[in-house]
Parts: structure tokens; sequence; C-alpha cells
């Protein structure tokens, strides 16, 4: 670990740390706020939602990391620590993407060309990844992630604490994707138009940005610019469309309250 500290201690100053954390908790409260339909002032969000997830997903699994390290130690090598990273990061990121297929009701290429038999075991198995992913919680992928980005800067080798750090950097990607798309809904929305009396009813609405708004009609998805929109209206208690927690033999969306 001496070997590793001495060729890294050039590039750690508290202003690249300063740096370093500042664009965690912009890059990840980004991600985290890109899954939300909308905000009152999306640039503050970014920042809160990236300064709690760095909290509670870096900060306070990565000491609990250190401490089991440090007074239990670590098992394994590279290739253990390649292993573990690679299984629980793999079913993070297959979850994250089953979940978004949920949120934003769509079908794979994959489901598109199976039929029958094979349609039926491929469901299964998203039912199956999605419920595991549900019953373990984010904090415990945030410690593992820790653990093995500690664990393998110990083992003093840089070829490897590069390759193994883009790798827990992608998981962390797909962690915060992940909790975004677990607390977040998207709302069933009336459209009102400037040029148009009757308003569009009952949209799925996916995104507001800063020029447009993007919704779901159905099966098209329609993207209207800003100044064509008088307003958008929508019932808080009613409207919002959550991914539910799968039961023993589906995922489905819950329905929208009548």
């Amino acid at each position: 670990m001496e070997a590793i500290s001495h060729q890294l201690s050039p590039f750690i100053t508290p202003a690249i740390l300063v740096t370093v954390v500042a664009f965690l908790i912009r890059f990840f409260g980004k991600a985290i706020a890109d899954q939300r339909p909308f905000s009152d002032d999306r640039g503050w969000e970014i920042e809160l939602s990236g300064l709690n997830f760095f909290i509670h997903f870096i900060l306070v699994p990565g000491a609990l990391a250190f401490g089991i390290i440090h007074y239990i130690g670590s098992f394994g090598g590279h290739w253990t620590n390649l292993a573990i990273v690679s299984v629980a990061g793999g079913l993070l990121m297959l979850s994250t993407i089953f979940l978004s297929q949920n949120k934003y009701q769509f079908k794979s290429v994959v489901e598109l060309k199976l039929q029958g038999e094979k349609l039926l075991g491929f469901q299964k198995f998203k039912d199956w990844v999605t419920r595991t992913n549900f019953y373990i919680p984010l904090f415990v992928f945030s410690i593992i992630f820790c653990y093995v980005l500690i664990a393998e800067y110990k083992l003093s080798s840089l070829p490897w604490l590069v390759f193994i750090g883009a790798s827990v950097f992608t998981s962390f990607l797909g962690l915060a994707l992940n909790f975004s798309l677990r607390t977040g809904g998207l709302p069933i929305v009336d459209i009102y138009l400037i040029k148009r009396g009757k308003p569009i009813k009952d949209v799925m609405l996916l995104k507001v940005n800063d020029d447009n708004v993007r919704f779901r009609d159905g099966d098209r998805v329609i993207i209207l610019n800003k100044d064509q929109i008088l307003k958008i209206k929508f019932a808080i208690k009613d409207s919002i469309v959550k991914v539910s927690k799968p039961d023993d033999t589906s995922l489905t969306l819950a329905p929208r309250e009548k």
C-alpha cells in the first residue's frame, strides 16, 4: 500500500480532492435528476440530489467499508475483487434497465423478438432480477463497491486499481439511476396548448426541459416546444404512475387511481 500511496501522492492534494468531490456530487446529482420529469429548479435539485447521494451512498458506506477492512481484513486478490464488482454491478445494471422499461413502458429488442415459452422465460428472469434488486438495499451495494475499491487500493497495483476503479464508478452510476427510478414517478397530466381549446388529456409526462416538454400519448412520444404550451395540469394524489415492488408473479406498473 505504501508503494501505491507514493505513486499517487503527487496527485492527491486538498484542491484536487475538493474538485473530485464536487464533480461526483454534480455528476451523480445530474444522473438522478434527469430521471425525474420536472423540477421547480433543476440546478438546485441536481446539487441537493448529488449531495444526498454522495453522503448516503459513498461517504458513509466508504467509512463502513474502511472499518471492515481495517478491523476484519480483506480477502482474495484482484480477480476476486473483479468478480465481486462484476456480479454486483451486473445485477444492479440489469435491474436498472428493467426498472426503466417498466417505468417508461417500453419493450427491449430481445422481448420483441422472443415468442412463446422463450418470452415467458425471459419475463421470469426479468422479474427475478428486479425482485432481487428490490430486496437488497442499495446501501449494501454501496458498501460492496467501496469495499472492493479500498481492498484494491491496499493491494498496491495501480493498473488494477484504475481498471477496477472504472468498474466501480460505472456501478455507482447504475446505483444512482436505480435509486432515482425507485423513488421517482411519472405524472399523468392534461396539457393545455395556447392555440387549442381542448387539452391533450391523460398523457404521461416524461420530461420538462428548458425549451420543450416530452410526453407519451399511447404508443407515441411527442415533443412540444414550451412556447406552444399554456399550462400543464395534474392532480398530485392520483396522477403519479410508480414502479411497484414486484410480487411472486410479475412486475407491473401501479395502476392510476380513479
